[in-house]
């Protein structure tokens, strides 16, 4: 591990001002999941999310940049759209990651917004040069709900068991 260190002032209860040397890293090979995700992701996807755990520590704006790729590859996955279906005569044009968003349907639709918030992350990192560390955080949190949604069913595996636990009325047996 790489890093840095740097003095941190702080008050100590019973000696008063105190210095202390505190180490900021600024790599981890390998990185560390900042997120679980599940193992359904393809591994294109797996990829790119691995890659923006390793960026993490080293350059945020390049980390939030693959976990907007993580989110096209998701994308292609789920089998949306990449290009658009043109009229005869005319060229194919690939679609905006968030034109593709809007093609998301059914019960996966209800994701569009969270997915459209990682986008727009994903471009600030892109076109910024970086976004802050929290926030980057925060990103992965939401996508960790995504992929468990979209790809794990979650809340309706959940439901489900809270439905057969209440129709046993609590008389489950393992």
């Amino acid at each position: 591990m790489a890093g840095k260190l740097e003095d941190t002032e702080y008050e100590d209860e019973e000696f008063g001002w105190a210095m202390r040397e505190a180490l900021f890293p600024d790599s981890i090979i390998p990185a560390p999941h900042i997120i679980k995700f599940s193992e359904k992701l393809a591994p294109k996807s797996m990829r790119h999310l691995l890659k923006a755990f390793q960026l993490f520590w080293v350059d945020t704006g390049a980390s939030a940049n693959r976990l907007r790729i993580c989110i096209e590859m998701l994308l292609d996955q789920l089998k949306v759209p990449r290009f658009n279906k043109p009229k005869k005569g005319k060229k194919r044009v690939r679609l905006a990651l968030g034109v593709r968003l809007t093609k998301l349907t059914g019960k996966r639709a209800a994701q569009k917004h969270i997915l459209d918030a990682l986008r727009v992350i994903g471009n600030v990192g892109s076109h910024d040069g970086g976004t802050d560390r929290d926030l980057l955080l925060t990103a992965f949190g939401l996508l960790e709900d995504v992929l468990g949604e979209l790809l794990d069913n979650k809340t309706a595996n959940r439901d489900a068991l809270a439905r057969k636990i209440v129709a046993a009325k609590g008389q489950m047996s393992e």
